[in-house]
């Protein structure tokens, strides 16, 4: 499968000066805040520096914060377009039980235990958005997926601390989201969507599916990842056009592997690297 171009090599996030909301103002309170927050600022308040990189993790994270929504806007019309799926709740989750075992999820089956005396365990399930949204319509579908979250603040400054020296304006991930594909011709066509996509700017591109890629450098695991920033109205507006953010693409085969169980090994094997 040939993967489309995706355009130039990027690493620094940029600063917004003086600072990233009104004059003078400082911001606290919840997210649904945030948005009446940044767009209240007038735009000598909020000036892109692409000379100068973010330093400040705090406002580094307010700008993910910002983005994510957005992000997953996005998400949700690049899988529309590319029969990309979504990993949905677990049981006991927020997820509506009407929708729970739907016809429009893929395939939940039981695996059995290496022993008689260990408890079965579910594998992972996943939605194939489109049909989601045919049947059920937007807000229903969203309820049931299992979204991507702004890092931990505690995995982002053991990476600045282990891979970066400290160096904020490095960290391109605080803000993600991943969609995952039966099929490698589905994920080149959400490339391709990615990168014909007008309100986005892609800076870096990470395809650890190719033949060359070392796969003993993530325990095996392969995806592409691709950051990018979103230069829509909503993000001028927000004063966030400028964030890098990332995508992730991935086969269900490695996304089935990052259960609870997948995540504490390679989390073991991260952390024996120090990275």
């Amino acid at each position: 499968v040939a993967f489309p171009s995706l355009g130039a090599l990027s690493f620094r996030q940029s600063r917004v000066s003086p600072d990233m909301g009104p004059r003078g103002a400082s911001w606290r309170g919840s997210r649904r805040s945030l948005w009446t927050w940044m767009s209240s600022a007038r735009p000598q308040d909020m000036l892109l520096d692409l000379s100068s990189p973010v330093d400040s993790l705090d406002q580094l994270y307010l700008a993910a914060l910002a983005l994510q929504p957005l992000l997953r806007k996005k998400v949700q019309q690049w899988a529309a377009g590319s029969r990309g799926l979504f990993p949905t709740m677990p049981a006991g989750g927020d997820a509506s039980p009407t929708m729970r075992g739907s016809a429009w999820s893929v395939a939940s089956s039981q695996i059995s235990s290496s022993t008689d005396f260990e408890p079965r365990r579910a594998e992972a399930s996943f939605t194939l958005w489109s049909e989601a949204v045919e049947e059920y319509g937007t807000a229903a579908a969203e309820r049931e997926i299992k979204w991507g979250r702004v890092k931990k603040p505690q995995r982002a400054i053991e990476k600045l601390l282990r891979s970066y020296k400290g160096e904020v304006c490095r960290l391109l991930d605080v803000c993600r989201e991943s969609i995952v594909f039966e099929t490698l011709e589905d994920l080149a066509e959400c490339l391709a969507l990615i990168s014909a996509d007008s309100q986005v700017t892609v800076v870096r591109a990470k395809n650890k599916l190719d033949r060359g890629y070392n796969e003993l450098l993530t325990a095996g695991y392969r995806d592409v990842s691709v950051n990018l920033r979103i230069d829509s109205p909503q993000s001028q507006l927000l004063r966030v056009d400028n964030h890098v953010c990332e995508v992730q693409l991935l086969l269900r085969a490695f996304a089935a592997l990052k259960n609870e169980d997948g995540h504490a090994r390679y989390i073991n094997f991260r952390n024996d690297r120090a990275e």
